[in-house]
């Protein structure tokens, strides 16, 4: 492959794209020094942190620098492969918080919610593929979707 060729073309638009996550951080920065324990300040740094990955990503891609591309990439791929062993791990993580949780607080409904969504994420699965040849296509499409979208949500 000829080295100076373009991997990615990436239209000279795009770039006007920092404007969102200096928007955003700009936003994010006012809003904690105003009021440093709202929920919205989370809200406005995610909005930040996420947009300003997706525009460090598109200028990495259109500066056409190779080696620059295949570590961005490799680091980025292990992330993805960090993230889904999270994932996996999800339900077990949440049954050893239930059960630190079991030994040094009280056994109220509060303190084992952890445990009946580390029990649910584990259950819910295996459940939804046996009730499926039993109930109706819509159901069996909830039951495999609700627990997928629970981990997804969780997660981030």
């Amino acid at each position: 492959m000829n080295d100076a060729a373009v991997w990615v073309p990436v239209p000279a638009m795009f770039y006007w794209g920092w404007l969102v996550p200096l928007i955003f951080g700009t936003i994010c920065g006012w809003r904690y020094h105003r009021d440093k324990v709202r929920l919205g300040n989370g809200i406005w740094f995610s909005l930040f942190f996420y947009s300003f990955l997706t525009m460090l990503a598109i200028t990495i891609l259109g500066s056409n620098i190779h080696w620059l591309i295949i570590i961005s990439g490799t680091l980025f791929v292990l992330l993805i492969l960090l993230i889904g062993l999270i994932f996996t791990l999800q339900a077990f993580l949440l049954l050893w918080n239930a059960w630190i949780m079991w030994r040094h607080e009280s056994h109220t409904l509060a303190n084992m919610l952890t445990l009946y969504l580390g029990l649910a994420i584990l259950i819910l699965p295996f459940l939804g593929n046996l009730l499926s040849s039993h109930v109706p296509q819509p159901v069996s499409y909830f039951l495999t979707v609700v627990p997928n979208l629970v981990i997804f949500y969780l997660g981030f």
